[in-house]
């Protein structure tokens, strides 16, 4: 097979780590239709913002993704692409995940951008017991067509985190 055929045939596949052996929680929701305004200058205002708490009751090795979907299997024509507006730097939208309360989570590797698909947390977390990461997403829902469907996934070596639902009282 040569390149542009294998690119063509899979342009939308993910590969993901071995976690076989790996315990997992995670918070998912289809359809959104409650959700904050987003406060970060990559996604903005009208893009959906939720706050997923998980916590640790043993030491261990945490690894966080947030995911989104850009189709339900529709035709091409009907999928809506994330990116299409733009936020208020002038480029085009796009969904973003932080982990943590550190107010310039790029130089410690805590926050992402990411289209579609998976948005994998460039750092591992290495969490105490007791201890509660906060992971902070905002998507892109503000075009009619897009698929409101997300979740934030943290996996841990020792055992399943406790996961707090964004929009409990």
């Amino acid at each position: 097979m040569d390149l542009p055929l294998f690119m063509q045939s899979f342009k939308f596949m993910d590969i993901s780590v071995d976690i076989e052996h790996l315990h997992h929680a995670y918070m998912m929701e289809h359809d959104a239709t409650q959700w904050y305004p987003g406060t970060s200058k990559y996604c903005g205002k009208s893009c959906a913002k939720q706050t997923v708490k998980f916590t640790s009751d043993v030491a261990q090795t945490v690894y966080i993704a947030a995911h989104s979907w850009y189709k339900k299997m529709a035709p091409t024509k009907c999928n809506f692409q994330t990116g299409t507006v733009v936020n208020e730097m002038g480029k085009r939208k796009q969904h973003f995940m932080k982990v943590g309360s550190d107010k310039n989570p790029w130089v410690n590797r805590d926050a992402i951008l990411f289209k579609s698909g998976e948005g994998p947390s460039k750092k591992v977390y290495e969490v105490q017991a007791g201890e509660t990461l906060t992971v902070e997403v905002e998507y892109d829902f503000s075009d009619s067509k897009a698929i409101r469907d997300w979740s934030v996934v943290a996996w841990s070596t020792e055992k399943k985190l406790t996961v707090t639902d964004p929009l409990a009282a």
